[in-house]
């Protein structure tokens, strides 16, 4: 018999030998030679991202969705955004990618799995506040929401025996407010919060609310414009703020000191600012009335021109092309939405060749001249603009809300949860208006 020790050994030894063996008939790569995985879903569409060997190049790419082929096209680059549309909201799907020479499958990605988003309600509850008309015509501008018990509006307000420039909010009434510059009360065009110890307002310099005081900020920057009005404020804090105006003014403050942003468009006002805490970007746009239009990319404080006058500058925007008159822009995680006088534009996580309109039903303009956007998600964007346009987009379909419909103009928005407010003034009454919408998911 031989010895315990010994055959235990010999096992050892062979399983060894047996587990060499079998490592020797495997691929020298077990790296796939096609990933697949989804980057993002909306309502109705999928953005795939899809890494390929450098051998597949210029074969037939197939993707699918659950059993459907829905694109089909050569494979020209290892690195490629793969879109797809004409889903269904709130459904569950199952993606992968398959390579061809000719009928012969040469690789397939691992299924990756997805469920689109679903539409949310058009459901609102509106309420309106009006303020001032009988001493002159009166406006609110912007507005910022802090929460549903600290909203701040900025305009200029006219009663019959006071001026004022602002309006705050507590949760149960509105209260007009004068916000002065060594004893001026001067109309405010902007307000952006970062919190409600830290609220700024602007107009052609900026007032900063501390808390307890409001206390000056001197932007030296706008001495070197002719109009040095503030059209908009927008910043990651109060130590990284930016400002945008009129013949191209872009300014940045770092907690200390104001720096000018050189920008290579210097004739179209920039009227609206939105961006991306996470990234440091932010975009702004801006129209004139002689038909000038233009859109600015802003990362770690340098300026680029991507758009103007129907000429793209960056690169060449495939599929839909902008048209009609940049009002305002709204960036939502790495999601960029242009609003236009003639539709919504939607740029996908930076990619500047994947432009699509959105748009209003049917291919049509929106019924009025639209002012301001603001996306809480791809499936709750609500616009307003002229003659008491308000539309809700759910991520699937369109809602006018024409029991709101006057001649009121509306100019800008914020949202907080399910608040959106809206400012604008009315025509009819020379009243500064406030919409508030609280929406009922």
């Amino acid at each position: 018999m031989k010895h315990p020790l010994s055959f235990f050994l010999f096992l050892i030894s062979f399983f060894i030998v047996l587990l060499s063996c079998k490592r020797t008939t495997e691929p020298l790569s077990a790296v796939d030679r096609l990933q697949l995985n989804v980057m993002d879903v909306s309502c109705t569409e999928a953005w795939l991202s899809l890494k390929a060997e450098n051998n597949l190049l210029g074969k037939t790419l197939k993707l699918y969705a659950d059993a459907n082929l829905i694109l089909s096209h050569e494979l020209t680059s290892a690195d490629t955004l793969l879109y797809a549309d004409s889903l269904r909201p709130a459904t569950a799907y199952v993606f992968k990618a398959q390579v061809y020479d000719g009928n012969a499958l040469l690789a397939a990605s691992p299924k990756t799995a997805a469920t689109t988003l679903d539409t949310t309600s058009h459901d609102f509850t509106w309420q309106t506040f009006e303020f001032g008309g009988q001493g002159g015509s009166s406006s609110f501008y912007d507005v910022a929401i802090i929460d549903e018990n600290d909203i701040w509006a900025v305009g200029e307000i006219y009663t019959a025996d006071e001026k004022y420039n602002a309006a705050h909010w507590d949760g149960d009434k509105w209260e007009l407010k004068k916000l002065d510059w060594d004893g001026v009360v001067s109309r405010l065009t902007c307000v952006f919060a970062f919190s409600k110890n830290d609220v700024w307002f602007g107009v052609t310099n900026l007032i900063h609310w501390n808390g307890s005081t409001f206390e000056k900020n001197w932007n030296p920057v706008l001495d070197q414009f002719y109009d040095k009005t503030v059209n908009k404020i927008w910043g990651t804090s109060d130590s990284n703020l930016y400002v945008v105006g009129n013949n191209g003014l872009i300014a940045h403050y770092d907690g200390r000191q104001w720096a000018k942003i050189e920008n290579q468009e210097n004739e179209v006002g920039l009227q609206a600012a939105s961006g991306d805490a996470l990234s440091n970007i932010f975009w702004s746009c801006g129209y004139t009335y002689n038909g000038k239009t233009a859109l600015i990319r802003v990362e770690n404080n340098k300026a680029a021109l991507v758009y103007k006058d129907d000429a793209y500058y960056l690169t060449d925007m495939r599929l839909d092309r902008l048209s009609g008159a940049l009002t305002s822009v709204s960036y939502y995680n790495k999601i960029l939405y242009i609003l236009t006088s003639h539709g919504l534009y939607r740029l996908f996580k930076g990619q500047l060749n994947r432009l699509k309109r959105i748009g209003w039903p049917e291919g049509r303009d929106f019924p009025s001249f639209p002012r301001t956007i603001k996306a809480k998600n791809q499936n709750d964007i609500l616009i307003s603009g002229d003659f008491g346009m308000v539309v809700h987009y759910n991520g699937y379909s369109w809602h006018y809300y024409r029991e709101i419909l006057d001649r009121i103009t509306y100019y800008n928005t914020d949202y907080y949860n399910n608040f959106f407010v809206i400012a604008g003034t009315n025509p009819n009454t020379w009243g500064g208006v406030i919409l508030m919408g609280k929406h009922n998911d």
